[in-house]
């Protein structure tokens, strides 16, 4: 009897022994072959990754080009709005003063009498101070619609008409 039991635990033994052996040699094998495939994904990553940022850095770049090129378009036509300020400043020097000398308004007869008599309004007739104003005022509107326009091209990247307007 003693001689089942031996052989039982032979049989028993040799069966946890290549039970180990296999699972001792399929878990290497397995780990090997996982490790390679997470080296190949990772590998795929970095590349991924790497194209990637030369992707953003491209992009950056480009889009510094732009903001750049928007940022002179910008100061030339600020240039220009300040050259056309100027020379209307030049051109009402030959304008009279106002009339009034004590700093007194115009009696609001007069004032009636021109916008009642259904004329025109040009800006002949003003003062040279109030020419000058009205001028630096419109400047001063032109500079801050073309800075709304240069914002616009900015946040929106889209093409802006001279009035500010969006482009379709």
């Amino acid at each position: 009897m003693y001689k089942y039991i031996a052989l039982a635990a032979a049989f028993v033994l040799a069966l946890v022994a290549s039970y180990t052996k296999g699972y001792s040699v399929g878990h290497d094998a397995g780990m090997k072959s996982v490790m390679v495939e997470f080296d190949k994904y990772k590998l795929a990553q970095e590349r991924s990754f790497r194209d990637q940022m030369l992707d953003n850095e491209r992009e950056r770049k480009r889009m510094e080009l732009a903001v750049a090129a928007g940022q002179m378009e910008k100061e030339r036509e600020i240039k220009s709005i300040n050259a056309r300020h100027r020379a209307t400043l030049d051109s009402l020097r030959s304008r009279p003063d106002r009339g009034i000398s004590d700093g007194s308004k115009a009696s609001t007869t007069e004032t009636a009498t021109a916008v009642s008599s259904g004329a025109v309004c040009t800006g002949e007739g003003l003062s040279k101070q109030d020419a000058e104003f009205l001028a630096g005022e419109a400047a001063d509107a032109n500079i801050l619609r073309e800075a709304l326009k240069a914002t616009r091209q900015f946040i929106n990247g889209t093409e802006v008409d001279s009035e500010g307007a969006y482009k379709e």
